[in-house]
């Protein structure tokens, strides 16, 4: 009977180019600090057998990104196979290498195109409260975990399987798949239409601030002072439990801490926030804003707080 360390070996005997993490059992996925950070990854095969061989019941996972992969999670069968018919793709005639843990779920595995492609979620609001969300699917890569048989499911208590082995590697992505991932505001808008409860949220109004003279030079400090991540997180969606947030659309339990320095950690796989690192309010402002273009946050800023850019 082949043991997880002897899995290990075989995937990245096969794959070399493979970056590998770890979850301890009943987790679902890596918790541990700086796990999605390439440098932490477990790369080295003899490495990487030892330590599977000193925990035979932790999970194995493998970083999308470095390794070269992209995944489509099929949370719920029967809407993504709806929502996708609109967008002229068939989900049951994609084929390609099919991991299931959750009998009524699956996830394919493509090789990743050239660029990079964002970690994008479908959330369709529930019946009974809308207020409330789930996720439909998810088109996961860069720095995320995926499970990897031979890894025990948290929720059914049975291991990961390869429904679909990858016997001759892992195909492109169909175009049509990749058109979608690319022009996901569009067509995201167009999917959440479909669901038969969605009222569309509304616009969060304008950020007004006194324009104050500044103290110092820094536009970021400035910003910092002015506003507060509660209140830039749930501008966009974020749920408030307690001093945690959970990410929208998500059905997990709230990963992103809110820190007594006022700074948010996030925990989340695939979140936007989830950077390794602590955030500030101008951090949020940055990745939740302005998708990182830190140039077009600071001009934004400015312009909101009424400082001249020549300081």
């Amino acid at each position: 009977m082949s043991t997880v360390a002897d899995w290990f070996s075989k995937y990245k005997t096969r794959w070399p180019r493979w970056h590998f993490t770890y979850s301890p059992p009943g987790q679902k996925g890596p918790r541990y600090p700086g796990w999605s950070d390439p440098q932490n990854a477990i790369t080295d095969l003899e490495e990487g057998r030892e330590f599977f061989t000193l925990h035979p019941t932790f999970g194995i996972g493998v970083l999308l990104g470095p390794s070269g992969l992209v995944t489509l999670d099929v949370d719920v069968v029967s809407i993504t196979r709806e929502v996708l018919h609109e967008q002229g793709i068939g989900l049951d005639a994609i084929e390609a290498p099919r991991i299931i843990g959750n009998p009524s779920k699956f996830r394919l595995v493509f090789a990743a195109p050239p660029g990079e492609l964002p970690h994008r979620t479908l959330s369709w609001p529930q019946k009974e409260d809308p207020r409330k969300s789930f996720a439909v699917f998810e088109l996961r890569a860069g720095c995320v975990s995926d499970m990897l048989p031979p890894s025990m499911h948290p929720d059914t208590g049975t291991p990961y399987r390869w429904a679909l082995p990858p016997r001759a590697g892992f195909p492109p992505l169909p175009a049509r798949l990749l058109a979608l991932w690319q022009s996901w505001e569009t067509a995201e808008s167009a999917m959440k239409r479909l669901c038969p409860h969605y009222v569309p949220r509304p616009e969060p109004k304008p950020r007004t601030v006194p324009r104050a003279p500044l103290d110092g030079p820094s536009v970021i400090a400035a910003f910092n002072r002015v506003y507060d991540a509660t209140q830039l997180l749930e501008e966009h969606g974020y749920v408030k439990r307690g001093k945690r947030f959970a990410s929208p659309g998500t059905s997990h339990a709230p990963g992103l801490v809110l820190l007594d320095s006022g700074k948010v950690y996030c925990h989340h796989q695939g979140d936007p926030l989830n950077t390794g690192r602590a955030l500030d309010p101008f951090d949020l402002h940055v990745h939740l804003d302005h998708r990182g273009d830190v140039r077009a946050a600071v001009k934004a800023a400015a312009e909101a707080l009424g400082i001249g850019m020549q300081r």
